[in-house]
């Protein structure tokens, strides 16, 4: 009945409501807080999912009240909760690999490093494969692919040691490899190991 349906969900929701607040420090959102709210919908509005509807509710400071996670964060701050959201989520489930394709969208620098260690932890007990821009995230893999892409076909290369160091440094660069950069690449892949 919808009543039991309801009624599981709302258990479900505190369940998950905790498991993802539990993640969020690892992100850099101490201060975040994520909440499911279950909304039960006139009977017109019934449909196909239910008569529920289910909407997540975020803050990202504890002085400003929970607003709907579509209308509230930058877009980094989205990127880091879909993260946390598909931790938790995939912990639930028997899936042996994970796929985020840039998750770490509009962030950087230390927040970076913080989701590329999230990232490398996951993959202690399951394959986890990246898509991403940011060095400090491709620094962790224990594997290194570029994607190259033309008019008439993309290509999937493995990167050796040296081929990585200077796909990171290119990263980190603008226009030029400088030898500062690839210092930084060689430090952000030595730290990260």
């Amino acid at each position: 009945s919808c009543f039991d349906l309801r009624n599981t969900r709302i258990s479900t929701a505190i369940e998950l409501d905790e498991k993802i607040n539990n993640e969020l420090p690892h992100l850099k959102l101490e201060t975040a807080n994520f909440k499911t709210v279950i909304r039960e919908k006139i009977e017109s509005e019934w449909n196909e999912n239910g008569a529920d509807e289910i909407i997540f509710y975020i803050t990202t400071n504890p002085k400003q009240e929970l607003m709907p996670l579509s209308k509230t964060v930058s877009g980094g701050e989205l990127s880091r909760f879909l993260l946390a959201i598909k931790v938790v989520l995939a912990s639930s489930n028997q899936s042996n690999t994970l796929i985020f394709d840039e998750v770490d969208s509009g962030i950087g620098g230390a927040v970076s490093a913080s989701v590329g260690q999230r990232l490398k932890r996951l993959g202690e007990n399951r394959q986890v494969c990246v898509i991403t821009h940011s060095p400090q995230v491709a620094s962790v893999g224990q594997n290194h692919y570029k994607v190259t892409k033309s008019k008439f076909e993309t290509k999937l290369i493995k990167l050796d040691i040296e081929e990585r160091i200077l796909e990171i440094g290119r990263m980190l660069s603008a226009e030029e490899i400088t030898s500062e950069a690839i210092e930084a690449a060689k430090k952000l892949i030595d730290d990260s190991n």
